[in-house]
């Protein structure tokens, strides 16, 4: 497969594109559809639901496109590849905590409609996945981009790195996935290294947000449990 690089920002960030269109659209559908309930529960349906969708298709691109990105198309392409932090990610975040404080909206609402709370609790999971999805493209980026170092047989730049998997392949897509998943998961690094300083601020960053985003999930479990319980 040849390697080629995005040509604009719209095909650089089309995952997010595509995944945030469909959430729109989503949306736009579900809400009149329902128009027979309360305002406030058209909402909470249509939010719900439009947010799974936007998680949803977003993790399913991200793993679609896994096979293409080797070690060597990331390698060429990864400044390309790298979502806009500030930008795509707040705007993921955004939704996240949307669909947070609908959940404990309705475990907290003595009417809730079970379908209802069941859209909200998919949300956490999916949201979950997509900010480390995100990650794991930002680890590649972050890796891949050329360092000040030259190699002494090409002649080029070498990447700054920073992680250091086991095994003597470049780490491709799976290989940051897999990375940013365990931090997510246990927020400790597992078999893989840091090794720069930058990475380990991007490192710090990820767990934290982790730490407050497990802390989040295990909330609403309890939370969930106790308005069962009463």
């Amino acid at each position: 497969m040849a390697d080629t690089s995005p040509n604009n920002p719209l095909q650089r960030h089309k995952q997010f594109f595509v995944s945030l269109a469909v959430g729109l659209v989503v949306f736009a559908a579900v809400f009149p559809l329902i128009g027979s309930l309360p305002v406030s529960t058209r909402l909470a349906y249509s939010i719900s639901i439009a947010a799974d969708s936007f998680f949803v298709v977003f993790i399913a691109l991200v793993i679609a496109k896994m096979p293409l990105l080797s070690g060597r198309y990331l390698s060429k392409n990864a400044r390309e590849l790298d979502l806009p932090v500030l930008g795509i990610f707040a705007i993921t975040l955004g939704i996240v905590a949307m669909a947070i404080v609908l959940l404990f909206l309705l475990i907290n609402h003595k009417d809730r409609d079970p379908i209802e709370l069941g859209f909200a609790m998919l949300s956490i999971p999916l949201g979950w996945f997509t900010i480390h999805a995100m990650a794991a493209l930002h680890y590649a980026h972050v890796y891949w981009m050329d360092g000040d170092a030259i190699d002494t047989e090409t002649k080029k730049k070498m990447p700054i790195g920073g992680l250091d998997f086991p095994g003597s392949k470049r780490p491709d897509g799976w290989d940051f996935l897999y990375f940013a998943t365990v931090i997510g998961m246990t927020a400790q690094t597992a078999d893989t290294a840091i090794t720069t300083s930058h990475m380990r601020r991007v490192v710090l960053v990820h767990s934290i947000l982790s730490f407050f985003f497990n802390a989040v999930i295990v909330a609403a479990v309890v939370n969930l449990a106790v308005s069962l319980g009463n």
